[in-house]
């Protein structure tokens, strides 16, 4: 399992090509707007390959201690373990 921010630059790339990988990626952004712009560049980028099930939106706000604190305790509600967190 792999954490990225993801709606640009290097963490939308090393989403992507996690996921073209078979990686499963959760995809850090604060709306759920921003995480499926990014899941559609991705499809668009990788026309062909079934990204959808390997991208999972996880609501990520860096703003204070407590967002960042339910982020992280919703990924350990759904993952037993995380194998990559990247900026």
């Amino acid at each position: 399992t792999r954490c990225v921010r993801c709606s640009s630059g290097v963490g939308f790339q090393t989403a992507l090509q996690l996921a073209k990988r078979g990686a499963k990626v959760y995809l850090g952004c604060r709306t759920e707007l921003k995480a499926q712009d990014a899941i559609a560049r991705m499809r668009k980028a990788s026309p062909g390959l079934d990204l959808e099930a390997r991208l999972v939106w996880l609501p990520l706000d860096l703003s204070t201690v407590k967002l960042s604190k339910k982020a992280g305790e919703e990924l350990a509600s759904k993952e037993t373990r995380l194998d990559i967190l990247s900026e």
